[in-house]
């Protein structure tokens, strides 16, 4: 009775394994949607407080050095949003988001402590 058990299982896992070889393929699909985003915060100013949305669709936010960019990758219809408060007395700011390469969405604030934000849903 113990062979026949043992040799169910081991056909049993087999036969899972093989199923292992498909997924494989359909992994990779998923994986060339993908897409690399890009925030950027750009201007005359020294320091930034950005708020944006990352990677895991939770926000992040930090005190930066200007100019400042920040790299992740994104599914389709993934929410992408920047925003980006100027922390000099003076000057401005402009925040962008880049996908692939190419710009998709720019904001600019002038003045003191102002606030530029852009958002989007990827590709």
């Amino acid at each position: 009775m113990k062979k026949v058990t043992l040799l169910a299982l081991s056909l049993l896992i087999t036969a899972c394994g093989a199923g292992n070889a498909d997924f494989g393929g359909s992994t990779t699909a998923i994986v060339a949607d993908v897409h690399v985003v890009v925030y950027s915060v750009e201007g005359p100013i020294s320091r930034a407080s950005v708020v944006y949305q990352n990677d895991q669709g939770g926000i992040s936010q930090e005190i930066v050095n200007v100019p400042w960019q920040k790299q992740l990758a994104a599914m389709p219809g993934q929410i992408l949003s920047l925003s980006a408060q100027n922390q000099d007395s003076a000057g401005h700011l402009t925040v962008g988001i880049a996908i692939d390469g190419i710009s998709y969405k720019q904001a600019t604030a002038l003045g003191a402590f102002a606030t530029a934000t852009t958002a989007g849903i990827c590709c």
